[in-house]
This record gives structure tokens, C-alpha cells and sequence, in this order.
């Protein structure tokens, strides 16, 4: 992915096909979070939690929809703009929609037709909301437009709502909000990724400090309970220490220059994640038939525990997460006719293999031994070993080990610079650049220290995953595809529905979403007042359990 600056944009790639696309979305989804969720499946029991991750999983399809329709509609406006000679650079806030109303419409009511619009410039031209570059776990949050038309033939190809440039979720925000609203987003994405840094910066040196300290059967995690000898002078908490600082000399100075995930690295990173993941399925179920029975388990996991349910959801929030970076993977899919059954198949395949990799856990390792961290469950010791063999179980419990640290520190320092360009982009004064010191070296300082002092005060990676997913992690998610879809519907209206178009708040999105080919099948208003109620209510449950518990 090529980095956008200044005022140009990003490549628009070339097309796939919807298969491939089936295939980086799911890529996109099954990530760090993937780690962390079988201990939180197994806090909460079967039941609750099976039912829980179906409910978020469908919530998270449906905000999946609504950022495709306005992904869809922003190609409109876009298209709208150029027929009416302005720049798509111009288009800075939802005050400048006002300016459309009235102007000549693609869109002929008396016939229900669209008109076609002449061809673009192929040119690459775009707002810089900020150079947003991420890893294959979280692709770009945010990036400027681009601008790029497809080969086929530009907006004669098709209608002006067929989705061929690249608007990332920045320049939608940055088109369809107000100023209010776009501070509120960049907040909630800076806040996401603050999270994501974190559980990241724990999550490296805890799987570190497993994989160097030895097993103990009665305190299996060298990071939760009391320290214990691990080598030398060091006890298990000195060796997490140890390598916190190590992360923070060694990959935070990445931080203040222009570091990409290339292409190959990519590759690496999604070929070693799918045969963890796989592996860990098979070895669990291998593990469960030489046992000959299944573990011993505990009172009440299968309907479980309420107390549970909390921290389930958001990690379960933040495992379902790929709403922020729909617009790199699905624009340059080359048939999207079927967009939505795309996705809902996607979204379904993540979840059956949530639940194959949660229910060979649970069946596999009671739950006080499960760790928060699930990589570190297989060591191999006992009659698995001896099952496996020395040399097949060295192999996987330092492959499975370490596949935390391969992936994520490939990623940590792209998260970091997105993080950087975030509150580069959020602090922006226009017309007052920053002395070189605030850019170079206060911004990417601001962005990397939280997450390091939070390492040192927690090693709670379950934790930390469930409280990203439920405060920012429910903004990304839910509050800004909802609102998003909200203010697109009220921008085609006005442009292309006519007079009549804004008599009423439910006309209003009937007409946004008649105009769109790809409007989400969710189309009633009544879809995101029940999102945003959703949204509230849950975060208001989850704030009110946290201060009960004490955490």
C-alpha cells in the first residue's frame, strides 16, 4: 500500500476478484484479537457466549453494509462534483453539500434512470486527512481519496453509485460531517489505536516472557499471579520488564520515521497467521482424542456466568473489527453485484471459526488454565509430548510461541506512524505548520509512551482487549458506519431526490437508499436508532460492571 503525503494519494491497486476479496476481508478480521478471545469465551460459558458472539457478529455485518452504501454514495458525490466543475479538495465539510442542492441532478426522476456523467480526470488528486498507513490486521483507519477512475471506462462504465474510487473513511468523514463530528471521529480513532498499541506493547513481552521462563503447572502464565524464579537473577515479572523495554528501545524509535509494511511482509504475516490459528484448532482436537475425554469442566460452563459477559463483548468487538479499513479491500473487487452476500459470508466464516477455535479451547484446557494470551496454552508437556514427539512439539510450542511476536512487531510500528498522522491531523492548524520539533519528535513521543507506561502497570492482555473493543472499539464499529450512513442518505437526497426528497426525516433515507445500488438491506432509519441505542446501552452496562468490580 503506498503511503499518501502532502496532497497526493494512495495507489489504487490492481483489481481482484471477489473470491480474493472474500479472502483479505477474512484476513483483515482473524487478528490479534483472535488470540485473546478463548479465554473470554470460556469466562462467560457456552451458552451466553455462543449467543453473544452470533448477536455481534450480525451487528457487525450491519454496520459492514452501511459503510459499503457509503462508500457507494460518496463515489456519487464525488461523480456530482466533478459534472459541476468543482474539486474534490473543495468538498471539506457537510456545509459544502448545501451547495449541491439545486445544481443539475445525474439523476432523472420523471424516468428513474441515471444519467451517465462524463469521464474524470485520471489524475490523483485528494485531501490529506492524514497518511494512514496499517498493517494486514487493521488496514489503513483512514486515508485520503483516491481519485483513481477503473480501466473499464470511468463513470460511463456503469452509474455514477458503482463504487470505483478509493474514499477512505477519513475523506468520507471529512465529506459528509461537520466540524464537530470530524474531531469526534478522529477522537474515537485515535482512541482505538491507542488500544491497539497497547495490547500490542503487552502483548510481545508476555508471549517473550512464555516462551523464555519454564512452565508451571500450578501458575501456568509467567505474568498473572506471584513472580517466580525464571533464570539467574530474574524472576518471571523482571523478564516481562525486560523485554518491555526492549520493545520500546528497539521498535519505538520506528516510530519517528516513514516505516511501511511492504508487500512480501504481508504475505508472511497472513501465511504464519492462518497456520496458527489452524494449527491450534487440530492440535486441541488431536489433543482431546488422545486424552480419550474431553477435560473436567468446570460448574457452569455451559450457561456460565453474567460476570462474564462484559469483557466478552468487547473483545469479541474488537475480534470482529474490519469496518475502518472496507474501502482498501472492497473497491478494487471487480464485480460487485453481490457485495452483500460477500460480506455476510465472510462475516459468517469468521464466526464459525471463532467458535471451532472456542470450543476446542474450552474442551481442551480447563478454564483456570487457559491463558489470556491462547498461543501460550501449547507447551507440550505430559502425555502430549509424548504423543507428538520432541521434535514436532519444540517445533509448535516455539512456532505458536512466538507467532505473537513475528506478527505483531511487524505491525506495532505502523500502527504507531497511523497513531502520528492521526494526531498530526486532529491538532491541525490551518495555515500554522508545526515547528519541526512538535512534528518529529512531540507527536510520535505522545504516541508512544502511553502504551508503554500502560505496559508496565498491566499484563492483562484480556483486559485491555475488552476495554478497547468496548469504548472505542463500539465507536469504529457501530457509531461511525451508523452515523456515516445517516448523513450519506441525507447527502444523495438532497442531490439527486428532489424537492420532495427532504420532506421528512423517513423520506429522506427512502430516497438515499432507492438512489443506491448498493444501499445496505438494512434500510429503515429505525436500523441505526437501534444500533445507537445498542451501542449506548451496552457501553452504559459495561462502564457501570467495571466500577462494581473495581477495574
Amino acid at each position: 500500500m503506498g503511503r499518501g503525503g502532502g496532497g497526493s494519494s494512495t495507489e489504487a491497486g490492481t483489481q481482484y476478484s471477489a473470491g480474493m476479496g472474500y479472502i483479505f476481508v477474512f484476513n483483515l478480521i482473524v487478528g490479534a484479537g483472535a488470540m485473546t478471545l478463548p479465554k473470554a469465551f470460556a469466562d462467560a460459558g457456552a451458552i451466553l457466549a455462543t449467543a453473544m458472539l452470533v448477536v455481534l457478529c450480525l451487528f457487525s455485518f450491519i454496520a459492514v453494509t452501511f459503510v459499503n452504501e457509503s462508500m457507494a454514495a460518496a463515489n456519487a458525490m464525488l461523480q456530482f462534483k466533478r459534472l459541476d466543475g468543482e474539486d474534490d479538495d473543495e468538498f471539506d465539510s457537510s456545509e459544502d453539500k448545501a451547495k449541491l442542492v439545486g445544481k443539475r441532478r445525474g439523476y432523472a426522476a420523471s424516468s428513474g434512470s441515471y444519467s451517465s456523467l462524463p469521464n474524470g480526470d485520471d489524475d490523483e488528486e485528494g485531501a490529506e486527512v492524514g497518511d494512514h498507513l496499517i498493517s494486514s490486521d487493521k488496514q489503513a483507519l483512514v486515508q485520503p481519496v483516491n481519485c483513481d477512475i477503473d480501466e473499464a471506462g470511468g463513470a460511463e462504465a456503469g452509474d455514477q453509485f458503482d463504487i470505483k474510487r478509493r474514499v477512505e473513511m477519513g475523506y468520507m468523514a471529512k465529506m459528509f460531517f461537520g466540524r464537530k463530528a470530524l474531531i469526534a471521529f478522529y477522537l474515537i480513532i485515535i482512541l482505538y489505536l491507542y488500544g491497539d498499541l497497547c495490547i500490542y506493547v503487552v502483548m510481545i513481552p508476555k508471549s517473550l516472557a512464555q516462551v523464555t521462563c519454564p512452565q508451571n503447572v500450578t501458575n501456568p502464565s509467567v505474568t498473572t499471579g506471584p513472580a517466580r524464579h525464571c533464570f539467574g537473577p530474574f524472576d518471571s515479572w523482571n523478564v516481562y520488564y525486560l523485554y518491555v523495554t526492549v520493545l520500546a528501545v528497539t521498535l519505538g524509535p520506528l516510530c519517528y520515521f516513514n516505516v511501511q509494511k511492504t508487500k512480501y511482509l504481508q504475505v508472511l504475516t497472513t501465511v504464519m497467521r492462518y497456520t496458527a490459528f489452524l494449527s491450534m484448532i487440530t492440535l486441541a482436537m488431536i489433543m482431546i482424542v488422545n486424552e480419550h475425554e474431553v477435560v473436567e469442566l468446570r460448574d457452569g460452563w455451559l450457561w456460565g456466568r453474567i460476570d462474564g459477559i462484559p469483557n466478552l463483548f468487547g473483545v469479541a468487538i474488537y475480534s470482529a473489527m474490519c469496518q475502518h479499513s472496507l474501502p482498501s479491500l472492497v473497491t478494487p473487487i471487480r464485480n460487485k453485484e453481490r457485495l452483500t452476500s460477500l460480506m455476510f459470508l465472510d462475516m459468517m466464516s469468521v464466526m464459525s471459526f471463532y467458535l471451532m477455535l472456542c470450543y476446542s479451547a474450552v474442551f481442551r484446557f480447563p478454564n483456570d488454565e487457559l491463558m489470556d494470551v491462547y498461543t501460550s496454552n501449547f507447551d507440550f508437556s505430559g502425555r502430549d509430548r509424548a504423543f507428538f514427539g520432541a521434535a514436532l512439539s519444540g517445533f509448535f510450542k516455539y512456532f505458536l510461541g512466538l507467532f505473537p511476536v513475528f506478527t505483531l512487531s511487524a505491525s506495532f510500528p505502523i500502527i504507531c506512524i497511523t497513531l502520528v498522522n492521526n494526531l498530526r491531523t486532529l491538532f491541525h492548524r490551518e495555515g500554522r505548520p508545526y515547528h519541526w520539533a512538535v512534528d518529529r519528535l512531540a507527536f510520535p513521543t505522545a504516541a508512544l509512551l502511553p502504551p508503554i507506561g500502560v505496559a508496565y502497570l498491566t499484563r492483562d492482555v484480556e483486559l485491555l482487549a475488552g476495554v478497547t473493543g468496548s469504548y472505542a472499539g463500539v465507536g469504529v464499529q457501530y457509531l461511525i458506519p451508523a452515523y456515516l450512513v445517516w448523513q450519506a442518505r441525507t447527502a444523495v437526497a438532497k442531490a439527486f431526490g428532489g424537492a420532495d426528497a427532504l420532506q421528512s426525516r423517513a423520506r429522506t433515507h427512502a430516497v438515499g437508499t432507492q438512489l443506491n445500488k448498493h444501499a445496505s438491506p438494512f434500510r429503515s432509519v429505525y436500523w441505526i436508532y437501534f444500533i445507537l441505542v445498542w451501542s449506548f446501552v451496552c457501553v452504559t452496562l459495561i462502564t457501570v460492571n467495571h466500577i462494581m468490580q473495581g477495574k
